[in-house]
């Protein structure tokens, strides 16, 4: 629809033009991931000391049962990080290919696959589960959201959608947190 249209419609109280966005960095660089085998920091993310947190009964914080949606650049199931202990061969986790990724959708009309390893980086940092680098969570679950078009960019559009995905499986997948890597979101 066209803005001035918008503006006249009951209810609506601001049209803002659909802006693009970035993935939020530490200090401006250009999409260049790390190296997949060096998708996690433990002691950049403090994860060492996260992952010694014990709950009422003494027992070791995992993620158990929690769904943690990254919306990001996708989400590469096939990541040994994505594995129990990191081992692609153990296909014994609850998700796709017996990993910890329980989903992974597409925002952007891109398909899922994550060209600028951000998004799997991302994961890993939360719940990669591959000792000693396991993120806070390594028993959650990922659902992994690519709002990007391959070259990191995404749309105000595109992570509105993202948003309305995570609302959509909030109860299918257990998601209880979730993860924007996007500025100006």
């Amino acid at each position: 629809l066209d803005p001035t249209v918008l503006r006249t419609l009951p209810g609506v109280t601001t049209v803002t033009p659909n802006r693009v966005q970035q993935p939020h960095r530490a200090r401006p660089s250009p999409v260049v991931p790390a190296p997949l085998s060096e998708y996690t920091n433990a002691q950049h993310h403090n994860t060492d000391a996260a992952n010694q947190l014990r709950d009422a009964r003494n027992q070791l914080v995992r993620g158990t049962g929690i769904g943690v949606a990254i919306l990001d650049t996708g989400t590469t199931v096939g990541h040994r990080g994505h594995f129990p202990g990191g081992n692609t061969n153990n296909r014994t986790g609850p998700g796709l290919n017996g990993s910890h990724v329980l989903a992974v959708y597409g925002a952007s009309g891109f398909g899922t696959a994550d060209v600028n390893a951000h998004g799997t980086h991302v994961a890993g940092d939360a719940c990669a589960n591959r000792a000693p680098d396991d993120g806070p969570a390594p028993a959650a679950g990922v659902i992994g959201i690519k709002v990007d078009d391959n070259t990191g960019s995404a749309t105000d559009s595109w992570l509105i959608t993202a948003w309305q995905l995570v609302a959509q499986h909030k109860t299918r997948h257990g998601i209880q947190v979730a993860n924007n890597s996007y500025t100006g979101s």
